[in-house]
């Protein structure tokens, strides 16, 4: 995202870009779907960087959560777009598949089914799988 440095981490960058993204009073699902589409590459530069992978799956998932709160905010004033839903369930199915290719990201997919389960939850129609009758990304 052009002028926009870059966090150490994925929750860091999500606190930092959402605060820029949002200075308006509203959110700019633009950049917004920006930011969700950095959290695999994050998922794997946490993991890697910190002194555990747990830490570092950690930090990750509290930036993931961060992205879920807006998500779930913006649906509750009725502004959530489509392609926003879709864009996070995208970065949940890659971050899902990483998970399952690197050794010790296990703690990675217990964070990733907790925002899909709250996603589910709060935003998604009562079939789970469509957001005021569209369907929703699934891999």
């Amino acid at each position: 995202m052009p002028g926009m440095s870059i966090g150490p981490n994925y929750n860091s960058t999500v606190i930092h870009i959402l605060g820029r993204i949002s200075a308006s009073g509203t959110i700019d699902q633009t950049k917004l779907r920006q930011l969700v589409i950095l959290a695999p590459s994050y998922l794997v530069l946490d993991s890697t960087t910190y002194p555990t992978t747990a830490e570092g799956v950690a930090e990750w998932s509290q930036g993931m959560n961060r992205i879920c709160d807006v998500v779930i905010a913006l649906h509750r004033k009725s502004a959530l777009d489509l392609e926003t839903l879709n864009e996070v369930s995208r970065s949940c199915a890659e971050s899902w598949v990483i998970c399952g290719s690197w050794r010790g990201l296990d703690s990675g997919r217990t964070a990733i089914q907790r925002v899909a389960g709250r996603l589910k939850e709060n935003v998604l129609d009562a079939d789970g799988v469509r957001y005021k009758g569209e369907t929703v990304y699934t891999s």
